[in-house]
């Protein structure tokens, strides 16, 4: 090394050994009146946290895609109807005849969050129509049944109509 460097910082050393030689030989005991605090509790303080509660899931929700409910033609509503009238006649003759009837039906389900919804479908057999509230009961599917006006498709599949 350079004699000039070397004297600088010899220099630069004492100084600081003049001013701050007391607390360069201090030894720390650590706290008098709390307990140390573990490396693991020390290392969460500095670890990430969301600062934006809810953001990720406020994110995917308005991503996820949904459908609008399709339009049906007149003679898509006939059809529907014709399945619906021969299910009915056939519930009405439900207790002297214990035919069973499987159905398949595509249905629209309207979100809950946001506009739209999704065309589902299912097949099961045919428990009953609910003239009052207007919905269609499958036996062990859908409890709540589905509403008349939702269905999109509806196919008798062990009858003839």
């Amino acid at each position: 090394m350079e004699p000039k460097i070397e004297n600088a910082l010899l220099r630069a050393e004492r100084e600081a050994e003049q001013k701050y030689g007391d607390l360069l030989r201090y030894t720390y005991d650590g706290p008098k009146t709390h307990p140390r605090m573990s490396a693991e509790a020390r290392a969460a303080q500095f670890s990430p946290f969301a600062a934006l509660t809810g953001y990720e899931e406020a994110v995917s929700e308005t991503g996820r895609l949904t459908e609008e409910k399709p339009e049906l033609d007149e003679e898509r509503k006939a059809e529907i109807d014709r399945v619906l009238q021969f299910l009915a006649e056939k519930s009405r003759r439900g207790s002297r005849e214990k035919e069973e009837i499987h159905i398949r039906l595509t249905y629209f389900r309207k979100d809950e969050r946001k506009e739209g919804g999704a065309l589902l479908e299912e097949a099961g057999v045919f428990r009953k129509i609910d003239a009052y509230r207007k919905r269609i009961f499958l036996r062990d599917a859908i409890p709540e049944g589905i509403a008349l006006e939702d269905i999109m498709d509806l196919v008798v599949e062990e009858a003839e109509l």
